[in-house]
């Protein structure tokens, strides 16, 4: 498919809207019906992170999968099995809501794989490079928008009609996909190559002795550590210290608005400060406000740290995709791609657990402190390994 019309861009945007906006929806339903359930702390971390354990072995399949099969087949099926899903989160009690949740994990990642799979096949080389930048401009609107409706949602309906309506959310995506052409079938699906293959495993592990590869993979580890925090533990303070729903997702949503203004300035800084010492400043203006979030009560102060901490999340991710790109060719930037998406995996799978033990064992404002000052000190061994290592070896 080397050239389709742009009118079916709009569907394009629609599924980049809808799509990725599932998890931040994810990170503010499933912790605080998990406190419905009054699960300890430390399973809430379980479930959160029990998400994301199976994409991260799965990434790279997962990814394979909608190359060798057709995008459109792959993201249709995912997205009503997502729906499906969600429609029954009011019927779980503790184990099955992990058992859910570690099923909806695999199936949203799918979603959002094979729909940048599709996009990546649309259209000529000219119309695609203007796609893909409207295109994450969606996904960044839905993200801002998906925690603001379905709070507000919360807050007047309760939890059974607002899973019902997330549902709906992910469906959307199908009905989407039912409307767009094929985009390069090869054959028809064979669920048997959704197993990991060794040999994929072994490439993706020796990427790692290339001392970008190795900088990157640290980076995505801590960037999304933020996240995890994010749909874990930071609804949850929150609601402990009587937030409505609607205002949790206003405070989740405006870290994202803030991460859309932030990387136009990472060009102009770059020019003043070496990328990686830029990645290192992100990282850490990401992480240190959220760490501070129990320090603060009032919604102005938090509404400040949630922008501040959104703006350095919001310039991590094009340093690390450029500092990537200029470092790799073309030949393993998918299996560079999938690495990056098993250590966004790894590490939402890993936080919440590790803060959830914090926090069952000190309370919840030291578990803040605790894996912050655990992710700065991380920060700060990334530092001496960008000064010491990375930059000797270029």
């Amino acid at each position: 498919m080397s050239s389709k019309p742009l009118r079916l861009a709009p569907i394009i945007y629609g599924i980049g809207f809808f799509s990725l906006s599932l998890e931040p929806i994810f990170g503010l339903l499933i912790p605080l019906w998990a406190l419905q359930l009054e699960v300890s702390p430390l399973f809430v971390g379980i479930i959160v992170g029990g998400s994301a354990f199976l994409p991260a072995l799965f990434s790279i399949p997962m990814g394979a999968l909608a190359d060798r099969v057709e995008a459109k087949t792959v993201l249709l099926f995912a997205s009503v099995g997502t729906a499906l899903c969600i429609a029954l989160y009011p019927l779980t009690r503790v184990w099955s809501l992990l058992a859910l949740h570690m099923t909806v994990g695999v199936l949203s990642s799918l979603v959002w794989i094979s729909a940048q799979a599709y996009v990546a096949k649309f259209g000529s080389d000219q119309q695609r490079a203007r796609l893909m930048g409207n295109f994450s401009s969606a996904t960044t609107l839905g993200t801002f928008c998906g925690p603001l409706v379905i709070g507000y949602l919360l807050d007047g309906w309760g939890f059974t009609l607002t899973f019902f309506a997330a549902g709906l959310w992910a469906l959307m995506v199908g009905l989407m996909a039912l409307l767009l052409p094929k985009a390069g079938a090869r054959k028809a699906p064979n669920w048997s190559e959704l197993r990991p293959g060794l040999e994929d495993f072994n490439q993706a592990a020796s990427l790692l002795a290339i001392p970008t590869v190795l900088l990157v993979i640290m980076g995505t580890l801590l960037r999304l550590a933020t996240y995890a925090i994010r749909g874990s533990y930071y609804p949850v303070y929150l609601n402990g210290i009587g937030f409505s729903a609607f205002s949790i997702g206003l405070l989740s949503s405006s870290s994202s608005l803030a991460g859309v203004f932030s990387p136009l300035a990472v060009a102009r800084l770059c020019r003043l400060i070496q990328p990686p010492h830029l990645l290192v400043c992100g990282l850490s203006l990401a992480i240190v406000p959220l760490m501070l979030t129990p320090g603060f009560a009032d919604f102005q102060p938090l509404l400040l740290l949630s922008v501040i901490s959104g703006a350095g999340i919001g310039m991590t991710l094009p340093l690390l995709l450029s500092i990537l790109a200029n470092a790799t060719g073309p030949e393993v930037r998918g299996l560079t791609a999938g690495l990056r998406t098993a250590a966004n995996r790894l590490s939402f799978t890993v936080v919440p657990i590790l803060l959830g033990v914090v926090i069952e064992r000190a309370g919840l404002a030291a578990g803040f402190y605790v894996i912050g000052a655990f992710l700065m000190l991380s920060v700060g061994a990334l530092f001496v390994y960008v000064q010491f290592c990375y930059l000797r070896v270029r």
